[in-house]
């Protein structure tokens, strides 16, 4: 890939299409490797490296972060309940434990408390003492988040569910789409205060270029997540590391020009710390998005397609939940090696080939979905 600055991206496989190295402009590459396909160690320019272990139904249950020699940065462990809900959390500063309701509502992490309404969205979150509150409208869209000290975000929605705009202290932000990728940004008052490049369909942006022709360009790693910004003269101008469920970890910011575009790519609301997927929001700092996944998808011979033979647990008659039974947690718990374009459903990647893939039959399933989903008796 050759970036606007003339800088050379390369990009090497194994036989099978599994990422095997990543060799950024400078010269400085990072190395993947696999046990049984799922992504096993990943080295760095460094020579630090990162391990993954995962239990029989493929969560992630063990990470190690180590220097060169084998000294240990830290541990992350990840205990499960039979259906995913994380329990316990443990890493070189304590364990955290978490509690559910019988369906698999999360009620607590740590000292944290949620609540949630009928239809299963979370609608207060009490930490500290201090309760933030969030509003849906009838199709379950989020609308309104308030928050202890009386500011108040709020989001509006077009007919494809596509947020269109963003309310909140700072003022009014419109949002203007081409298909799935984000294209501009505008004020109140109409005046263009951000414009998009997107790369090959559905991968996101390449650069934004603001109100002043500021250029700011993404730099990503293969799960789309943004690690840098650079500038027109490919001075770094933002560093980003997170935790392996896209919780930021650190930042090194200059100037990041109000770019929102984080972990695999999606915009992260400064003021709750949710991630904007689309479909729904997402808490990284718990793996789990705030309201239950709604979307079936039809008939079988549509769901081999997608799946193959080993598909997922039907929740309805002749309709498929993408996350099986538990209908809050991040790409089944395992974000390594699985992402989830738009909040309705995981997938497991090998290339930026299987991405596009994803893209084309998620826009092809939002096209008939309505009609679909007329003709799927529910229990």
């Amino acid at each position: 890939m050759i970036d606007p600055q003339g800088g050379i991206t390369t990009y090497g496989y194994y036989r099978n299409g599994l990422l095997k190295s990543v060799t950024d402009p400078a010269g400085y590459k990072t190395e993947y490797f696999y046990q049984n396909k799922m992504l096993d160690r990943v080295v760095y320019p460094n020579n630090t490296e990162t391990n993954y272990v995962y239990d029989l139904n493929d969560r992630i249950i063990d990470l190690v972060n180590k220097k060169n020699g084998g000294e240990i940065i830290s541990t992350f462990h990840y205990e499960y309940d039979p259906v995913g809900n994380r329990l316990t959390l443990t890493t070189s500063e304590g364990i955290i434990a978490y509690t559910y309701d019988k369906n698999n509502r999360i009620l607590s992490a740590g000292a944290t408390t949620y609540t949630y309404d009928n239809n299963g969205n979370q609608i207060t979150k009490t930490e500290g003492g201090i309760t933030t509150t969030f509003q849906y409208d009838y199709k379950n869209q989020l609308i309104k988040i308030e928050y202890n000290d009386g500011h108040i975000n709020e989001f509006r929605y077009n007919t494809l569910g596509q947020r269109i705009t963003k309310i909140d202290n700072t003022g009014v932000i419109n949002f203007i789409y081409d298909g799935l990728d984000l294209l501009m940004e505008t004020r109140e008052d109409g005046v263009v205060i951000g414009r998009y490049t997107n790369g090959l369909f559905g991968t996101g942006p390449i650069s934004k270029r603001d109100a002043t022709d500021e250029y700011r360009y993404f730099l990503k790693d293969a799960l789309l997540t943004v690690t840098q910004l650079t500038d027109g003269f490919a001075e770094v101008m933002a560093s980003y590391t997170y935790d392996i469920f896209g919780a930021i970890k650190s930042a090194t910011v200059v100037d990041d020009r109000g770019i929102r575009q984080r972990f695999t790519g999606k915009e992260l609301d400064q003021d709750s710390n949710l991630l904007y997927f689309g479909a729904r929001y997402y808490n990284p700092s718990i793996g789990r998005f705030i309201s239950a996944d709604s979307f079936t998808w039809g008939p079988d011979d549509i769901r081999k397609n997608i799946y193959g033979p080993s598909a997922p647990i039907l929740s309805h008659q002749g309709a498929l939940q993408p996350q099986g039974l538990n209908l809050y947690v991040y790409c089944e718990n395992n974000p390594i090696n699985q992402i989830d374009l738009n909040g309705n459903a995981p997938s497991k990647w090998k290339t930026l080939g299987t991405i596009l893939g994803w893209v084309s039959i998620i826009l092809g399933v939002i096209a008939i979905g309505i009609f679909l989903y007329t003709f799927i008796p529910l229990l």
